[in-house]
């Protein structure tokens, strides 16, 4: 009677240790999505299929299912994962506030590092392609990624305009304008399939410095161009010779 409980007490055991842990769960939905994002580049959200994302992942159909019970489900969790990497709203929310040249030159680097990687941009298009497809997942992703963005920029600028650094008579208008200096000669390319701009990382940091100089032309007050003087001259003085500066004063 003893031996029974106590086998029954293994086998129990036994089928507890071959359940898949949260960690094991988690590559497996990691091998999904990025297999999911190969077949959707290849084949568009219409003639991809949950069975050759299946088998890209090495996993059932059936597998596939459980973790995403459709296609539209398995594409709207991979458009999140997408605004998160590629936008990466909580690394841009958490640049130091400093003066409005560092500020906008930090914020452009983080924006233009991802989206100068090729498999962002692809994603990018299919993920523009299905907008009108799919409208609430387009918001979606809007509002995770490109909206957060708008949003992070926005209350900087407000912030400026409060300080008296900055004098911006539409802010919203702002920060469409700063986007677009930013990312719009990218985007404009991918969607037509040209080479990109943005060949090299000395080229794409000219043109962010160019950009923000553009911006900061048209709406940096007396004071915003002493606060990034005065930016400069600490760093100037802290670090080593020849270290280019972010808070120059723009041309």
């Amino acid at each position: 009677m003893n031996e029974t409980r106590g086998s029954g007490k293994r086998r129990t055991a036994r089928r507890r240790a071959g359940r898949p842990t949260s960690e094991d769960s988690a590559q497996v939905d990691e091998r999904i999505l990025e297999s999911a994002a190969r077949v959707f580049l290849k084949h568009g959200f219409a003639r991809a299929t949950m069975e050759e994302i299946a088998t890209r992942a090495g996993i059932t159909k059936q597998t596939v299912y459980a973790r995403f019970s459709s296609k539209k489900v398995l594409f709207s969790a991979l458009a999140s994962r997408f605004s998160k990497i590629v936008f990466r709203p909580e690394q841009v929310e958490n640049i130091s506030k400093g003066s409005p040249r560092a500020f906008l030159m930090e914020f452009g680097s983080e924006v233009m590092e991802v989206l100068r990687d090729a498999k962002p941009q692809q994603l990018f298009v299919v993920l523009a392609a299905e907008a009108r497809a799919f409208p609430e997942l387009a918001s979606e992703t809007w509002v995770q990624g490109p909206g957060r963005l708008r949003v992070c920029l926005r209350q900087f600028l407000d912030d400026q305009i409060a300080l008296g650094r900055m004098s911006i008579p539409d802010p919203d208008c702002a920060v469409e304008q700063f986007l677009g200096l930013l990312v719009g000669p990218l985007i404009g390319r991918l969607l037509f399939a040209r080479p990109t701009y943005f060949d090299s990382e000395e080229r794409a940091a000219s043109y962010i410095e160019s950009a923000v100089d553009l911006f900061l032309a048209g709406y940096l007050t007396d004071a915003g161009r002493q606060a990034c003087a005065e930016r400069a001259g600490g760093l100037a003085r802290s670090a080593s010779e020849g270290e280019p500066s972010r808070d120059r004063l723009p041309r």
